[in-house]
């Protein structure tokens, strides 16, 4: 049996860390086995994993099992065997379509929490010819197919910006992620890299 919990209802959680993870547990039963999902799991994660296998779901604390299989949690994407459980997600998702949502070739992702500001550069963008949109009322497939073919995808950090995963030719496309002033000065202090750029890296955007 393949146990599923509910670590994290975050888009980009459970798209880059938590479902490589799933697909390293089920292909090592081979099919030969039972998936077991939390029933908490967010409606973008059930509709995903049921578009590939057959779960069941259950809404009990405590799972009895007489022997136990524990896999690496790779949550670290410095991680050096992260690149082939980052392809192999990506290689899952890509294989999804929805061809009820078209494609757009330059995308602007507003945040739902966006401010008047943030509003305002959208609309500079959207001047530009950018698609500007929220996400939140497209489903995973949808958002699959809006971003298949993709040139440019800009806006603020944000979960949207996983969505990059199902650009087909991510080579021939950009990132542009915007910040501010004192999110620059926090990742100074840190010596961290911007958010997204390992992810962009990863993909090689």
């Amino acid at each position: 049996v393949v146990i599923i919990p509910h670590r994290s209802g975050n888009y980009y959680h459970f798209l880059i860390e938590e479902f490589p993870d799933i697909i390293q547990e089920i292909e090592m039963i081979s099919g030969s086995g039972k998936i077991l999902a939390s029933n908490s799991l967010p409606i973008f994660a059930k509709k995903l994993l049921e578009k590939f296998w057959k779960i069941e779901y259950t809404s009990d604390s405590f799972v009895f099992c007489k022997s136990l299989i524990k896999t690496p949690k790779l949550w670290n994407p410095l991680n050096p065997n992260y690149t082939s459980r980052f392809d192999r997600a990506k290689y899952y998702l890509q294989s999804l379509k929805n061809n009820e949502m078209p494609s757009k070739k330059k995308i602007f992702i507003l945040r739902d929490s966006s401010n008047e500001i943030e509003t305002e550069i959208a609309r500079f963008y959207e001047k530009d010819g950018f698609f500007v949109t929220t996400l939140f009322e497209l489903d995973i497939f949808e958002q699959i197919n809006l971003f298949k073919n993709v040139k440019q995808v800009a806006g603020f950090a944000g979960a949207g910006f996983t969505n990059c995963l199902f650009i087909s030719k991510p080579r021939n496309s950009k990132l542009i992620e915007i910040s501010t002033q004192k999110i620059i000065k926090v990742w100074a202090r840190s010596s961290a890299s911007p958010c997204w750029e390992p992810f962009a890296h990863q993909l090689g955007l």
